[in-house]
């Protein structure tokens, strides 16, 4: 499709002036060396004009084009700064949600039951951490606005991990089947949140990929 140009007022009276010219030398041709002169200074005098017209309309559009690089770097570059801005908070999410991670993969298998719940005081302090740190995350200020109901589900579930492994640890059921039955309960909640945990870190991690520093509503929202 080719790019239609604008013609200035001033271009427009230049090109009037010019013909209005052209008739009235058609219709007065000089016949005398004085006439001629006249006429010359006349088309000279219009050249200058056009000319002039036409340097300032060359410098203003050049002008207008040097503004216009400059809004889109400066657009690019907030763009830049804000996509990396997104993969850092993903990125702190993830290490935070390792520290869950790792309490349900230990107490799904690694240990025996009897030692669940000496582990469960030992992990209780950690994701007590990982809960505040998530808390901590300025979600209001974060570019990608649809990543925090992920990041809310995720601090949620590490919040009920932190409930089970609390009551774990002060477990004091009557007969130790009854204890291993509680433990290996806690244990698959551990994992059940575990997972719903992960399913919002992928999700996450898909809207930080597909994320252009642009396509948010809080972007969106900020000046241009």
């Amino acid at each position: 499709m080719e790019e239609r140009k604008s013609v200035s007022c001033g271009e427009a009276l230049t090109a009037l002036g010019v013909i209005g010219l052209c008739v009235a030398f058609a219709l007065h041709y000089p016949e005398k060396s004085e006439d001629w002169a006249a006429w010359m200074q006349a088309f000279g005098s219009v050249a200058a004009i056009a000319g002039a017209g036409w340097i300032a309309r060359g410098q203003v559009r050049e002008a207008q084009r040097v503004e216009q690089e400059r809004r889109d770097a400066e657009q690019k570059s907030s763009a830049e700064a804000r996509k990396e801005q997104l993969q850092a908070v993903a990125v702190y999410v993830e290490q935070l949600f390792a520290t869950l991670d790792k309490t349900a993969v230990h107490l799904s298998g690694e240990i025996m039951p009897n030692q669940m719940t000496g582990y469960s005081k030992t992990r209780v302090a950690p994701l007590k951490v990982a809960v505040s740190a998530l808390s901590e995350i300025p979600l209001h200020q974060v570019p990608q606005a649809y990543i925090g109901l992920p990041v809310l589900n995720i601090r949620n579930c590490a919040a009920h991990v932190v409930q089970i492994l609390e009551d774990t640890a002060g477990d004091r059921a009557a007969t130790e089947a009854e204890s291993v039955r509680r433990l290996k309960s806690a244990a698959d909640a551990v994992l059940e949140y575990r997972d719903r945990a992960r399913r919002d870190v992928e999700e996450i991690r898909r809207l930080t990929a597909k994320y252009d520093g642009t396509n948010s509503p809080v972007t969106l929202a900020l000046p241009q």
